[in-house]
């Protein structure tokens, strides 16, 4: 569960960079923008506890270096 919380934060969080970069019309592309509001929002005690971001990373992991 804690992988699917930490994929949905990084989903939001492109959406929303995506969505401040066309609106604001700022030359940064919109997944850049949304990496920078994750690393904000990690700085967040209140965010980094519940997200579990190394689950998230694990997770990824596991799926492009299969053990075995």
């Amino acid at each position: 569960m804690d992988v699917l919380r930490g994929l949905a934060l990084l989903l939001l969080c492109q959406s929303a960079g995506e969505v401040l970069s066309r609106v604001a019309r700022l030359p940064l592309p919109g997944p850049v923008l949304g990496l920078l509001l994750l690393w904000a929002l990690l700085q967040l005690p209140a965010v980094r506890g519940p997200v579990a971001a190394v689950a998230l990373a694990w997770g990824i992991l596991q799926h492009f270096h299969p053990e075995g």
